[in-house]
């Protein structure tokens, strides 16, 4: 079995930063909320797009939105 890439304190760091920004769309996911909903994506018999779950993430319509807010910060 191929083991999956442990997710550092390092690499939550900017992520926390991302989703907890003053300017993040008012109900985008923290940082906890990702994890369960990641976890959740994961565990899909099927495989999930970003272009299907990220938008859920910051609560925007396309990924463009989302490209868009993550530029501007």
């Amino acid at each position: 079995m191929i083991e999956p890439p442990v997710f550092t304190d390092a690499q939550a760091v900017p992520t926390r930063g991302v989703l907890e920004r003053p300017r993040a769309p008012g109900r985008t996911m923290r940082y906890c909320e990702l994890a369960g909903f990641l976890f959740a994506v994961a565990c899909s018999p099927e495989l999930v797009q970003p272009s299907e779950w990220l938008p859920l993430v910051f609560n925007e319509k396309t990924v463009f939105d989302i490209i868009y807010i993550i530029r501007m910060s």
